[in-house]
Protein backbone atom coordinates (compact mmCIF):
# COMPACT_ATOMS: atom_id res chain seq x y z
CA UNK A 1 0.00 0.00 0.00
CA UNK A 2 1.26 3.48 -1.55
CA UNK A 3 1.13 5.96 2.11
CA UNK A 4 -0.33 9.20 1.42
CA UNK A 5 1.91 12.09 -0.30
CA UNK A 6 0.36 14.78 0.61
CA UNK A 7 -1.02 16.40 3.53
CA UNK A 8 -5.04 15.83 3.31
CA UNK A 9 -8.07 17.36 4.92
CA UNK A 10 -8.39 14.18 6.16
CA UNK A 11 -5.33 13.69 7.91
CA UNK A 12 -5.77 17.28 9.01
CA UNK A 13 -9.12 16.38 10.95
CA UNK A 14 -7.81 13.65 12.34
CA UNK A 15 -4.95 15.29 14.20
CA UNK A 16 -7.26 17.92 15.40
CA UNK A 17 -10.21 15.92 16.39
CA UNK A 18 -8.92 12.22 16.38
CA UNK A 19 -11.90 11.12 14.35
CA UNK A 20 -13.05 11.18 10.65
CA UNK A 21 -14.69 14.69 9.70
CA UNK A 22 -17.24 15.22 7.28
CA UNK A 23 -18.87 18.10 5.37
CA UNK A 24 -22.52 18.61 5.58
CA UNK A 25 -23.05 21.23 2.35
CA UNK A 26 -25.86 23.36 2.37
CA UNK A 27 -27.77 26.10 0.10
CA UNK A 28 -28.41 29.29 1.82
CA UNK A 29 -29.73 30.89 -0.94
CA UNK A 30 -27.24 33.64 -1.61
CA UNK A 31 -26.65 34.76 -5.43
CA UNK A 32 -23.54 36.04 -6.35
CA UNK A 33 -22.24 40.06 -7.90
CA UNK A 34 -20.79 37.79 -11.27
CA UNK A 35 -24.39 37.16 -11.59
CA UNK A 36 -27.16 39.73 -10.29
CA UNK A 37 -25.23 42.80 -12.17
CA UNK A 38 -22.96 44.14 -9.55
CA UNK A 39 -20.31 42.87 -11.81
CA UNK A 40 -22.34 40.90 -14.48
CA UNK A 41 -25.14 38.45 -15.30
CA UNK A 42 -23.05 36.07 -17.32
CA UNK A 43 -21.45 34.26 -13.98
CA UNK A 44 -18.44 32.85 -14.33
CA UNK A 45 -17.50 30.57 -17.57
CA UNK A 46 -18.17 27.43 -15.78
CA UNK A 47 -20.49 28.17 -13.48
CA UNK A 48 -24.26 26.89 -13.64
CA UNK A 49 -27.59 28.07 -12.14
CA UNK A 50 -27.05 26.42 -9.01
CA UNK A 51 -23.99 28.38 -8.41
CA UNK A 52 -21.49 25.23 -8.91
CA UNK A 53 -23.10 23.59 -5.44
CA UNK A 54 -23.43 19.94 -7.09
CA UNK A 55 -23.40 18.62 -3.21
CA UNK A 56 -25.66 21.03 -1.81
CA UNK A 57 -29.18 19.97 0.37
CA UNK A 58 -31.70 22.45 -1.12
CA UNK A 59 -31.95 25.80 -1.42
CA UNK A 60 -35.89 25.60 -0.44
CA UNK A 61 -35.36 24.83 3.40
CA UNK A 62 -33.85 27.08 5.69
CA UNK A 63 -29.79 26.29 7.20
CA UNK A 64 -30.53 24.73 9.91
CA UNK A 65 -33.33 22.05 8.91
CA UNK A 66 -31.28 21.58 6.13
CA UNK A 67 -28.56 20.67 8.45
CA UNK A 68 -30.97 19.28 10.92
CA UNK A 69 -32.45 16.70 8.48
CA UNK A 70 -28.56 15.60 7.63
CA UNK A 71 -27.98 14.90 11.79
CA UNK A 72 -31.47 13.14 11.91
CA UNK A 73 -30.57 11.26 8.80
CA UNK A 74 -26.89 10.05 8.08
CA UNK A 75 -24.88 11.64 11.60
CA UNK A 76 -23.16 8.89 13.71
CA UNK A 77 -21.75 9.22 17.00
CA UNK A 78 -18.06 8.65 16.14
CA UNK A 79 -18.07 11.50 13.90
CA UNK A 80 -17.76 15.13 13.55
CA UNK A 81 -19.38 17.19 11.12
CA UNK A 82 -18.23 20.43 9.25
CA UNK A 83 -21.53 22.70 7.77
CA UNK A 84 -20.32 23.91 4.25
CA UNK A 85 -22.29 27.34 2.81
CA UNK A 86 -21.80 26.02 -1.10
CA UNK A 87 -23.21 27.93 -3.85
CA UNK A 88 -22.41 31.06 -5.26
CA UNK A 89 -20.94 33.70 -2.63
CA UNK A 90 -21.88 33.30 0.92
CA UNK A 91 -20.05 36.63 2.35
CA UNK A 92 -22.48 38.51 -0.16
CA UNK A 93 -25.27 39.97 2.87
CA UNK A 94 -24.80 42.36 5.51
CA UNK A 95 -23.46 41.12 8.58
CA UNK A 96 -26.56 40.95 10.54
CA UNK A 97 -27.77 38.05 7.76
CA UNK A 98 -24.50 36.39 8.00
CA UNK A 99 -23.85 36.35 11.92
CA UNK A 100 -27.84 34.43 12.36
CA UNK A 101 -27.11 32.33 9.47
CA UNK A 102 -23.57 30.75 10.43
CA UNK A 103 -24.29 30.58 14.13
CA UNK A 104 -27.55 28.93 13.56
CA UNK A 105 -26.28 25.60 11.83
CA UNK A 106 -24.69 24.75 15.56
CA UNK A 107 -27.52 22.44 16.76
CA UNK A 108 -25.37 19.46 17.49
CA UNK A 109 -22.66 18.70 19.71
CA UNK A 110 -21.18 17.17 16.52
CA UNK A 111 -21.08 20.05 14.16
CA UNK A 112 -17.41 21.06 15.08
CA UNK A 113 -17.71 24.03 12.32
CA UNK A 114 -18.12 25.78 9.40
CA UNK A 115 -16.76 26.45 6.00
CA UNK A 116 -17.37 29.72 3.73
CA UNK A 117 -17.20 29.93 -0.15
CA UNK A 118 -16.98 33.15 -1.23
CA UNK A 119 -15.14 35.48 -3.86
CA UNK A 120 -12.08 37.45 -2.87
CA UNK A 121 -14.03 40.67 -3.95
CA UNK A 122 -16.98 40.24 -1.48
CA UNK A 123 -15.15 40.54 2.14
CA UNK A 124 -14.99 43.63 4.55
CA UNK A 125 -13.04 44.27 7.70
CA UNK A 126 -16.79 43.38 9.50
CA UNK A 127 -16.69 40.49 7.60
CA UNK A 128 -13.56 39.13 8.67
CA UNK A 129 -14.19 40.39 12.21
CA UNK A 130 -17.52 38.17 12.61
CA UNK A 131 -15.80 35.08 11.15
CA UNK A 132 -12.91 36.05 13.15
CA UNK A 133 -14.97 35.50 16.59
CA UNK A 134 -16.86 32.09 14.98
CA UNK A 135 -13.79 30.77 14.53
CA UNK A 136 -12.42 31.42 18.03
CA UNK A 137 -13.97 28.55 19.51
CA UNK A 138 -14.99 26.76 16.30
CA UNK A 139 -13.68 24.65 12.96
CA UNK A 140 -13.88 27.93 10.59
CA UNK A 141 -12.55 27.55 7.09
CA UNK A 142 -13.14 30.78 4.40
CA UNK A 143 -12.91 29.18 0.77
CA UNK A 144 -11.67 31.79 -1.58
CA UNK A 145 -12.13 31.20 -5.73
CA UNK A 146 -8.90 32.13 -7.04
CA UNK A 147 -8.98 29.70 -9.95
CA UNK A 148 -5.51 30.80 -11.45
CA UNK A 149 -2.60 33.50 -10.83
CA UNK A 150 -3.10 34.37 -14.79
CA UNK A 151 -5.15 38.18 -14.69
CA UNK A 152 -5.51 37.08 -18.90
CA UNK A 153 -7.44 33.91 -17.69
CA UNK A 154 -9.18 35.39 -15.26
CA UNK A 155 -10.78 37.85 -17.65
CA UNK A 156 -11.20 35.29 -19.96
CA UNK A 157 -13.53 33.28 -17.85
CA UNK A 158 -15.02 36.03 -16.53
CA UNK A 159 -14.50 35.91 -12.49
CA UNK A 160 -14.53 39.72 -12.37
CA UNK A 161 -11.60 39.97 -9.87
CA UNK A 162 -7.61 40.04 -9.99
CA UNK A 163 -4.50 38.03 -8.87
CA UNK A 164 -4.31 41.18 -6.85
CA UNK A 165 -7.78 41.56 -4.97
CA UNK A 166 -7.32 37.94 -4.51
CA UNK A 167 -3.94 38.55 -2.68
CA UNK A 168 -5.25 41.19 -0.73
CA UNK A 169 -8.68 38.95 0.69
CA UNK A 170 -5.76 36.25 1.82
CA UNK A 171 -3.49 38.86 3.83
CA UNK A 172 -6.81 41.06 5.13
CA UNK A 173 -7.83 37.22 6.17
CA UNK A 174 -4.82 36.36 7.67
CA UNK A 175 -4.34 39.14 9.77
CA UNK A 176 -7.92 38.44 11.30
CA UNK A 177 -7.02 35.33 11.96
CA UNK A 178 -9.16 33.35 9.76
CA UNK A 179 -7.64 30.89 7.77
CA UNK A 180 -8.05 30.66 4.13
CA UNK A 181 -8.51 27.62 1.34
CA UNK A 182 -7.92 29.14 -2.18
CA UNK A 183 -10.10 27.45 -4.94
CA UNK A 184 -7.89 26.60 -8.41
CA UNK A 185 -8.90 24.71 -11.44
CA UNK A 186 -6.16 23.20 -13.76
CA UNK A 187 -7.24 22.80 -17.52
CA UNK A 188 -8.83 26.28 -17.98
CA UNK A 189 -9.02 27.83 -21.30
CA UNK A 190 -5.30 29.48 -22.98
CA UNK A 191 -3.56 27.72 -19.84
CA UNK A 192 -0.47 25.27 -19.52
CA UNK A 193 1.70 23.32 -17.11
CA UNK A 194 3.60 26.92 -17.16
CA UNK A 195 0.82 29.04 -15.33
CA UNK A 196 -0.28 25.85 -13.08
CA UNK A 197 3.50 25.95 -11.52
CA UNK A 198 2.94 29.63 -11.22
CA UNK A 199 -0.50 29.59 -9.21
CA UNK A 200 0.95 26.61 -7.40
CA UNK A 201 4.20 29.26 -6.94
CA UNK A 202 1.45 32.05 -5.96
CA UNK A 203 -0.22 30.71 -3.88
CA UNK A 204 2.69 29.19 -1.59
CA UNK A 205 4.01 32.48 -1.55
CA UNK A 206 0.90 34.00 0.69
CA UNK A 207 -0.48 32.56 4.17
CA UNK A 208 -2.55 30.24 2.76
CA UNK A 209 -3.42 26.91 5.18
CA UNK A 210 -5.52 24.94 2.05
CA UNK A 211 -6.76 24.56 -1.31
CA UNK A 212 -8.84 22.82 -3.56
CA UNK A 213 -7.59 21.11 -6.39
CA UNK A 214 -9.94 21.16 -9.42
CA UNK A 215 -9.75 20.08 -12.94
CA UNK A 216 -12.16 21.51 -15.40
CA UNK A 217 -14.98 19.65 -16.59
CA UNK A 218 -18.07 20.65 -18.49
CA UNK A 219 -21.54 21.17 -16.41
CA UNK A 220 -24.87 21.35 -18.28
CA UNK A 221 -26.49 24.77 -18.54
CA UNK A 222 -23.06 26.74 -18.78
CA UNK A 223 -21.36 29.02 -20.94
CA UNK A 224 -18.64 26.90 -21.34
CA UNK A 225 -20.75 24.00 -22.49
CA UNK A 226 -21.31 26.46 -25.51
CA UNK A 227 -17.87 26.66 -25.75
CA UNK A 228 -17.39 22.94 -25.63
CA UNK A 229 -20.65 22.23 -28.16
CA UNK A 230 -18.51 24.43 -30.57
CA UNK A 231 -14.91 22.91 -30.42
CA UNK A 232 -13.59 25.85 -28.45
CA UNK A 233 -12.39 23.92 -25.27
CA UNK A 234 -10.04 21.10 -25.46
CA UNK A 235 -10.54 19.04 -21.76
CA UNK A 236 -7.29 17.00 -20.35
CA UNK A 237 -7.36 13.36 -20.58
CA UNK A 238 -7.13 11.61 -16.89
CA UNK A 239 -3.61 10.59 -17.62
CA UNK A 240 -2.54 14.61 -18.25
CA UNK A 241 -4.60 15.35 -15.48
CA UNK A 242 -2.63 13.16 -12.91
CA UNK A 243 0.58 14.63 -14.18
CA UNK A 244 -0.46 18.01 -13.90
CA UNK A 245 -2.59 17.49 -10.15
CA UNK A 246 1.44 15.92 -9.47
CA UNK A 247 2.80 18.82 -10.38
CA UNK A 248 1.17 21.15 -8.94
CA UNK A 249 1.31 19.23 -5.56
CA UNK A 250 5.36 19.48 -6.02
CA UNK A 251 5.16 22.84 -5.90
CA UNK A 252 2.87 23.62 -3.28
CA UNK A 253 4.39 23.87 0.38
CA UNK A 254 3.91 21.13 2.40
CA UNK A 255 2.54 22.26 5.38
CA UNK A 256 -0.57 23.66 3.01
CA UNK A 257 -3.81 20.97 3.17
CA UNK A 258 -5.27 19.63 0.23
CA UNK A 259 -9.03 19.67 0.83
CA UNK A 260 -9.37 17.74 -2.73
CA UNK A 261 -7.56 16.35 -5.61
CA UNK A 262 -10.51 17.31 -8.36
CA UNK A 263 -13.56 18.56 -9.04
CA UNK A 264 -16.85 16.80 -8.37
CA UNK A 265 -20.38 16.50 -10.27
CA UNK A 266 -23.14 14.83 -10.29
CA UNK A 267 -23.84 12.30 -13.25
CA UNK A 268 -26.93 14.08 -14.44
CA UNK A 269 -25.25 17.22 -14.65
CA UNK A 270 -21.86 16.09 -16.44
CA UNK A 271 -21.62 16.75 -19.98
CA UNK A 272 -17.35 15.94 -20.07
CA UNK A 273 -15.33 14.30 -19.66
CA UNK A 274 -16.56 11.18 -17.80
CA UNK A 275 -13.67 10.40 -15.78
CA UNK A 276 -15.37 13.42 -13.34
CA UNK A 277 -17.34 9.95 -11.99
CA UNK A 278 -14.05 8.19 -11.19
CA UNK A 279 -12.74 10.97 -8.40
CA UNK A 280 -11.40 8.02 -5.91
CA UNK A 281 -9.55 6.50 -8.07
CA UNK A 282 -8.33 9.42 -10.15
CA UNK A 283 -7.07 10.44 -6.35
CA UNK A 284 -5.16 6.70 -5.61
CA UNK A 285 -3.41 7.65 -9.20
CA UNK A 286 -2.25 11.33 -8.46
CA UNK A 287 -0.92 9.49 -5.31
CA UNK A 288 0.65 6.79 -6.44
CA UNK A 289 2.68 9.15 -9.58
CA UNK A 290 4.01 10.89 -6.83
CA UNK A 291 5.47 7.69 -5.29
CA UNK A 292 6.35 6.36 -8.48
CA UNK A 293 8.27 9.86 -8.52
CA UNK A 294 9.63 9.28 -5.30
CA UNK A 295 8.22 12.80 -4.64
CA UNK A 296 6.04 14.53 -2.29
CA UNK A 297 3.82 17.50 -1.80
CA UNK A 298 6.14 20.59 -1.61
CA UNK A 299 9.32 18.59 -2.33
CA UNK A 300 9.63 21.42 -5.10
CA UNK A 301 8.51 24.66 -3.59
CA UNK A 302 10.41 27.59 -2.86
CA UNK A 303 8.18 29.05 -0.30
CA UNK A 304 9.01 28.97 3.45
CA UNK A 305 7.56 26.50 5.54
CA UNK A 306 4.19 27.99 7.97
CA UNK A 307 4.83 25.53 11.15
CA UNK A 308 1.55 22.93 11.52
CA UNK A 309 0.93 24.22 14.67
CA UNK A 310 -0.20 27.89 13.22
CA UNK A 311 -2.80 26.18 11.12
Amino acid sequence: MISERYYSLNTYFKGLYGRKVRKICVDAGFTCPNRDGKLSKAGCLFCDEKGSGSDSISRQLPVWDQVGDYIRAKAKDNEYYLVYFQPFTNTYANIKILDSLYKSVFLDKRIIGISIGTRPDCLDSGKLQLIAEISDNKEVWLELGLQSSNDVTLRRINRGHSKKDFEAAVMASDKAGVKICAHIILGLPGENAEDYVRTADFISSLPVKGVKIHHLYIAKNTTIEEMYAKNEIILMSRDEYIQEAANFLERIRPDIVIHRLMGDCRKDRLVAPEWTLQKSDVARKINKELAGRHSWQGKKSKHIIVPRGTI
